[in-house]
């Protein structure tokens, strides 16, 4: 779920058809000719994907209801994918990268200890927080995501007491700078980039762990809202990753939809 800060509120996904090919014609940039074989194989992967894609977008647009629930009202394109629907690229797994530049990862796979090292280098390492958005971004990365999987309640309350609760926001800030300051210097050496940083709003608990997100669907508004607030001044997208069950991503979209509604 991506929601960017503008005023219209909506989720696009595309659909492919039943024999995975367009119904219409689809014009596709000319890429480069002399690219190195990692770029080349980039570039493939994406247009392969762009062919591929469907040309009718259902748009989920999300409105909060006066009695604050949420309503989905879709509504069917049939023209063409335009520039705004085709395809970008995002980073890859920024713990992965994180580990190979040398921050401590340790604990079981999937669980929240493993990850408390990679939020702790947004503010103990930053600069290897911005080595490794670099990387990503001169790998051909168009959308890098802000380093705060981990930055929820629950991970800092493994740090042996360094960090509390009220230190939430302070770490979700600092992993926007570092994605930002990557952000300036890779268009210093690229003045045409385009790229972005999407703000994450992840799971508050273990990844793929449906059965422990909380019940109480206002916890979730509550977190989602102190993250999405502390990311919204410095990151262009809002960014729902890795939910696992609808009522932990319709709390997150809400607090999204709320966040970027309100006046600046």
């Amino acid at each position: 779920l991506i929601l960017s800060r503008s005023q219209s509120f909506s989720v696009s996904s595309q659909l492919e058809n039943s024999c995975g090919k367009p119904e219409q014609t689809q014009t596709f940039s000319r890429r480069p000719v002399n690219v190195d074989r990692p770029t080349r194989r980039l570039l493939d992967s994406r247009e392969r994907l762009e062919r591929k894609l469907f040309p009718k977008v259902i748009e989920i647009t999300m409105t909060l209801s006066t009695n604050n629930s949420t309503e989905l009202a879709a509504s069917s394109k049939a023209d063409i994918l335009n520039a705004s629907t085709v395809p970008e690229i995002i980073d890859g797994g920024m713990g992965h990268m994180l580990r190979r530049l040398g921050v401590d990862i340790s604990g079981p796979i999937g669980s929240q200890r493993r990850f408390l090292g990679v939020v702790l280098a947004n503010t103990e390492q930053p600069e290897i927080v911005v080595a490794a958005h670099m990387a990503f971004l001169n790998a051909g990365a168009q959308v890098i995501i802000t380093n705060n999987y981990a930055a929820v309640p629950n991970t800092l309350a493994l740090s042996d007491g360094k960090y509390k609760d009220e230190d939430l926001e302070t770490l979700v800030v600092a992993s926007a700078l570092r994605a930002r300051e990557a952000l300036e210097q890779h268009g210093t050496s690229n003045p045409g980039s385009k790229a972005r940083v999407a703000g994450s709003l992840p799971p508050l608990t273990e990844s793929y762990r449906h059965e422990q997100v909380p019940q109480d669907t206002t916890t979730l508004e509550v977190c989602y809202r102190r993250i999405a607030t502390a990311l919204n001044p410095h990151v262009d997208i809002l960014l729902a990753e890795t939910m696992s069950c609808v009522r932990e991503s319709v709390a997150a979209v809400k607090a999204m939809v709320a966040v970027a509604s309100e006046k600046t």
